[in-house]
């Protein structure tokens, strides 16, 4: 099985990680291309992680399955392309949402407030006992939590604002899931 990782960043470095003790050929590719970047390419690739940095990725037909890291738009002409393909392509978070079937989302997603939300939920939970994980844009990537087999109740996401209907609409199966929808409006004049 062959998967490539866009972004170098947090998520993109967990989800190849969790691709690769799944027994996924890793590639991980970003279109920048600096020392510290180099640094980390240096790391993965003891790891059997292939990196290609500077890279204007373009999809090919032998790979089976993209993650899309947080930060890169999902309409770029490479992963339009790689949708039109059939190629299985889906965001950080949903790759979590694969392999983390047995524990409880709380997904909170608006246009403002996400990250006070989530941190709020999250202190709420632990404050009742709960141990619950922080993830998403603040806290650990969300697929960290399955790699590193951490032990939690529930996890609290901040999943943008876009994360939520893109993992909803994916479910193959019921899941436990609580959504949140914080400040869908514009402040300010």
């Amino acid at each position: 099985k062959k998967a490539t990782v866009i972004g170098l960043g947090r998520s993109g470095i967990a989800a190849s990680k969790l691709l690769l003790k799944h027994g996924y050929s890793v590639t991980l590719s970003d279109s920048s291309d600096n020392s510290s970047l180099q640094t980390q390419k240096q790391e993965l690739e003891k790891l059997v992680i292939n990196v290609k940095l500077g890279d204007r990725f373009s999809p090919t037909e032998d790979i089976d399955l993209i993650i899309v890291s947080p930060g890169v738009p999902w309409d770029i002409a490479s992963l339009v392309k790689a949708r039109e393909m059939g190629i299985d392509t889906i965001g950080e978070m949903e790759l979590a949402w694969r392999y983390l079937d047995d524990i409880p989302w709380v997904a909170v997603t608006g246009t403002n407030g996400k990250t006070t939300t989530t941190a709020l939920i999250d202190a709420i939970f632990q404050a009742a006992g709960l141990n619950t994980i922080a993830c998403g844009n603040i806290g650990f990537a969300a697929c960290v939590i399955k790699l590193f087999a951490l032990r939690c109740s529930a996890f609290c996401d901040d999943f943008g604002r876009f994360g939520c209907s893109r993992l909803i609409g994916c479910c193959a199966k019921p899941r436990q899931i609580i959504l949140a929808v914080v400040a869908l409006f514009k402040l300010g004049p």
